[in-house]
């Protein structure tokens, strides 16, 4: 701390909440309220203190859990004792609560504020925030609530009409509206005009579904995700790595030794506050000096957790989603000819040519469903975003880091160590994104992340500084302190 936040901590810390009475009419109210021991309560106002210290001193923010946002809530009814003995004659400055927007990107930005605000604990007061009054999260971010379609009357209006003209044409052409009535050639005839009707209406919807996902992904898409983040979300765990492995290679911190490895070089390392490499907790944990290959890079340095973006979990679900009316479509679509095959075979009918219209509409089917996943779009908008957002110098330093994130051993081709490197990653470079040669059923780029509630959380309140003061705002989701101090 500085002296100026030291300063102000000694009248935090000398702050009486029962106001000098004997009776702790503050301690004993909130213990029997939360059904707290009178010594965890003195523990949680103890870290409330601890909080209000980072409130107005930190210029990145902080977020209370759950625990210590449940004495703040309380610390406000009583006016006199928080707005003039508290706010005006202790931290110098008004804390105000304001309600929360909510929401997914909400509850991702308060998870991060309460992430931020624990390393925050640990740099300002050289201990770990206590596991009891302030608990992990677990990382989680709620699927956006968005339409899987947005179902226009225009659209239904097409849809409606798709479905009727087969039974129009029958009806026109056949003089019969009953498929099951028409003969051999006229129900392949009809089967055709029904099957392109469903396969038309199958395609629209999933090119509509498709932009549906793109236009939310573009909504969502986190202003600080990093190129580790957006490499593994893209490609995968293992370009992920390979980024990695590019910005220690570029920091001096891992050094090419032989063919097939690396050795670690510790001198004048300096950790970062706000390390992005998801390789770091890895490399740290190495002697100086030891070799390690790509392998052991891969299997025992890398972060899932941190290299795979809350935002980017939660859209990865969506993109994904069940969507029941495609079940629909096919369900209309091969019942109809598989009840004409049972009704040919009853009546020991020819059924050969039907049997190849089917063939021939699973074909279409698939093709159209492959040539418009909603995750693969979705990875490529992504790409864009990342390249549009971040423009030159998305990592804030230069552009290799995110070049290679995004366009692989191209986007390196000046790198001193650029054979050596393609040697290795040759047997694990992929330029196709994540899952394009398989349905998406296993996400490879890490874990989920989110805020929870309750007491094995963080809470639903944040602070924002304004002028001379700190403000915070009460809602779904962890919250965040944009404090004043230096």
């Amino acid at each position: 701390m500085t002296q100026e936040q030291q300063a102000l901590w000694t009248k935090i810390q000398a702050f009486n909440f029962d106001g000098g009475s004997p009776v702790n009419h503050f301690t004993k109210k909130l213990a029997a309220e939360q059904n707290w021991t009178i010594a965890f309560t003195q523990k949680a106002i103890e870290e409330y203190k601890k909080f209000m210290l980072l409130c107005c001193t930190s210029p990145t923010g902080a977020a209370p859990s759950q625990i210590v946002d449940e004495v703040w809530h309380l610390h406000l009814t009583h006016t006199q004792s928080y707005w003039t003995d508290f706010c005006k004659h202790t931290l110098g400055q008004d804390v105000h609560h304001y309600p929360s927007m909510g929401g997914t990107q909400e509850d991702y930005k308060h998870l991060n504020w309460y992430k931020t605000t624990k390393r925050l604990y640990h740099r300002n007061f050289g201990t770990e925030a206590p596991e009891d009054i302030w608990p992990t999260p677990k990382e989680f971010v709620p699927v956006p609530e968005e339409p899987i379609i947005k179902w226009t009357p225009a659209l239904k209006r097409w849809f409606i009409a798709l479905c009727a003209l087969p039974f129009i044409f029958s009806g026109l052409v056949f003089r019969k509206l009953i498929p099951f009535e028409l003969k051999g050639p006229q129900f392949l005839a009809f089967f055709f005009v029904y099957a392109s009707c469903l396969l038309t209406i199958l395609c629209i919807y999933l090119e509509k579904s498709k932009q549906q996902a793109v236009d939310v992904l573009k909504r969502y898409f986190p202003d600080d995700i990093s190129p580790y983040q957006i490499a593994a979300f893209v490609y995968g765990r293992a370009r992920a790595v390979q980024t990695g492995i590019i910005d220690l290679v570029k920091r001096g911190l891992i050094v090419p030794e032989g063919d097939h490895a690396f050795v670690l070089n510790k001198r004048g390392y300096a950790p970062r506050l706000n390390e992005l490499n998801p390789l770091m907790p890895g490399f740290e944990a190495e002697n100086d000096d030891a070799d390690v290959t790509y392998s052991e890079i891969s299997s025992r340095w890398y972060n899932a957790g941190e290299a795979s973006h809350p935002l980017m979990v939660a859209l990865d679900k969506f993109a994904v989603q069940h969507r029941p009316f495609i079940n629909i479509i096919h369900v209309a679509l091969y019942g109809m000819a598989g009840a004409r095959l049972i009704q040919g075979l009853m009546n020991g009918k020819a059924i050969g040519y039907l049997i190849l219209e089917i063939v021939a509409v699973f074909i279409i089917s698939r093709l159209v469903s492959a040539a418009a996943r909603r995750d693969l779009a979705m990875y490529q908008a992504a790409k864009d975003c990342f390249i549009e957002k971040f423009g030159d110098n998305p990592d804030k330093t230069d552009n290799i880091v995110p070049g290679f994130a995004m366009n692989g051993l191209s986007a390196v081709s000046g790198f001193a160590e650029i054979g050596f490197l393609t040697g290795m990653f040759a047997a694990y470079t992929s330029s196709a994104f994540r899952n394009e040669r398989a349905m998406p059923v296993n996400q490879d780029f890490g874990g989920a992340s989110s805020c929870s509630s309750g007491g094995s959380g963080c809470s639903g309140s944040s602070c924002s500084s304004g002028g001379g003061g700190c403000g915070s705002s009460c809602g779904g989701g962890c919250g965040g302190c944009g404090g004043g101090g230096d």
